[in-house]
Parts: C-alpha cells; structure tokens; sequence
C-alpha cells in the first residue's frame, strides 16, 4: 500500500507546480500510509525542485555588459553539482557540451555524457512517450542522475534501444524518420551500428 501512495505523490509531483507541490508537501507529511523514510524522500525531492524552480525565475545581470543573462544555463554547466563541465565538441557537425559524472557518481558506468539542447529536444518532442518512467526531461539529464533522487522514476537504458521500442511500438516509421526530423545522418548510422547510449 505504502510503495503505491509513494508511487502516487510522486506523479503528481512530476507535474505540479511549486504552489501545487506546497500543497501536496502537507498532504505528505500527514498521510499515515507512507512510511517515515517515504516521507523524508518525497520532502527532499520538492525542496530540490522548488529550490531548481525558483532559481530559474530569477534574472541575472552582466555587470560588464548589462545584458541579462540565462540564469538556468549557467546553473546546468554542472547540473546542481552532479557534473563536471568538460568544455565543447563538434561531432557530426553539431556543437556539443560535454559532461562527466561528479565525483558524488563516479561509480556510474557511464563516463562522459555529450549534450546538444536542440538535438535533446527532437529526442524528447519524438521519443518521450517510450523512455522508462515519466521523467519528461530525459533527454536533459545526465544519465547517471536517471534513477536517482534528481531524475526518480527513471532509469538509463541506451538511446538505441529507446529507438529499437520506439520503431517497434510504430512511434516512428524508422532509421531513416530520425534524420528527417533533424538528427544527423552520420550520428543515426552510428547509433544504428553500435552501442552509444553510454555517450549521448
């Protein structure tokens, strides 16, 4: 009983806004079929998310210039702390920012994570409905943070087997529908050819 509210409150959560998720912070800490350490986990996520939300409404200001600036961008360079900006790359003619996991991960499998924001958002506009879980930003998270407390719900699974379910369950037609909508050739074949998913 207490796994399944567990899993409940935090669907909702997935979806709510900060004023939604004060609400149901209340209805947490009272609901007696939820265990003490469910409690303390669900907290924890909503004051991770509050913190992340309100944090992007803010405007920040170059001083030098005057120009306001994304604050949300800055913030991602290490995404909370959980990755080490390694710099850029181009790689199938796309400009792409490369992480790796913060010493808080390093047991992670995974070693180096490329990220595109375009290239992300093509995945997630075209692939979100069979990735595992309900954690809309996939695409936009380090894969070893899928799974844990900032991504819960989830977990890695390499990008061509998400495609492989993707074709099968005729989401998309193809290989070949990727390029269409934006994914480049040479980065397809290889995601075709062989296992990526540890890189992208």
């Amino acid at each position: 009983m207490s796994v399944k509210r567990s899993d409940y409150f935090m669907g909702r959560l997935l979806d709510s806004s900060i004023e939604e998720m004060m609400l149901l912070l209340d209805q947490i800490e009272n609901d007696p079929d939820l265990s003490e350490e469910e409690v303390s986990v669900l907290a924890h996520f909503i004051e991770d998310q509050v913190s992340a939300k309100r944090m992007t409404e803010l405007t920040l200001v170059n001083r030098i210039n005057g120009r306001q600036e994304d604050l949300r961008q800055i913030m991602e360079n290490d995404f909370g702390g959980t990755a080490r900006y390694e710099g850029e790359i181009d790689l199938y003619g796309v400009r792409w920012k490369v992480y790796t996991p913060s010493d808080e991960f390093s047991a992670s499998r995974i070693r180096k994570w490329n990220y595109n924001q375009h290239i992300s958002g093509i995945l997630r506009d075209t692939l979100i409905s069979v990735v595992p879980g309900t954690f809309k930003e996939y695409f936009d998270y380090p894969p070893w943070l899928l799974g844990s407390r900032y991504a819960p719900g989830t977990y890695f699974i390499p990008l061509e087997e998400i495609i492989n379910v993707a074709i099968a369950r005729g989401v998309i037609t193809g290989w070949g529908y990727l390029v269409d909508i934006g994914i480049p050739r040479l980065m397809v074949d290889d995601l075709r050819a062989s296992d990526l998913g540890s890189i992208f």
